[in-house]
């Protein structure tokens, strides 16, 4: 009788997780599809995000232990100055301001009724990468490499340019 019971359960949790996952692939398709996955710009800016989440570890590490090893890292989780919470507080961020930008941004670019959509679309898309790339020569700057700092400021001035010809 448990056998029967048990049998029963697990080809329950079975069937429940196969329709989250078909679920969970619906929206992640449609999510992508909406802001233009493939394209080789997306892919670039999901990498600089990845580099921006590497790099701010690396900053707190380096700012609380003076360096980067791996024992400081693991420390640094162990002590609570790197948490999931504030990663995922990160992404969240991230990805809530920059999906809508990236949409805009896919459609500019394939609607033929918008006038200059595709240049429109590069100049979003070359924001986002330049926001991400002073976001991460900020934190190597936070880990004591001065030397980012021009090109913190060379970065800013070309957002600024890039902003004040869009006006």
């Amino acid at each position: 009788m448990w056998k029967t019971v048990l049998s029963q359960f697990l080809e329950m949790l079975h069937s429940m997780f196969n329709h989250a996952v078909l679920l969970l692939s619906f929206v992640l398709g449609v999510f992508l599809s909406a802001i233009g996955y493939p394209k080789e710009v997306l892919s670039f800016i999901f990498w600089l995000i990845i580099i921006d989440l590497c790099t701010k570890h690396y900053s707190i590490v380096v700012m609380n232990y003076g360096r980067f090893s791996i024992g400081n890292y693991i420390s640094g989780w162990r002590d609570r100055h790197l948490t999931s919470r504030g990663m995922k507080n990160g992404v969240g961020v991230k990805a809530l301001l920059y999906t809508p930008i990236l949409f805009i941004a896919h459609k500019l670019s394939i609607v033929p009724e918008v006038v200059f959509g595709g240049a429109m679309s590069n100049i979003l898309y070359s924001l986002l990468m330049i926001i991400e790339i002073i976001s991460i020569l900020e934190n190597l700057g936070d880990a004591g490499h001065k030397e980012v700092k021009p090109l913190v400021q060379l970065f800013k001035r070309k957002k600024k340019e890039l902003l004040e010809e869009e006006e």
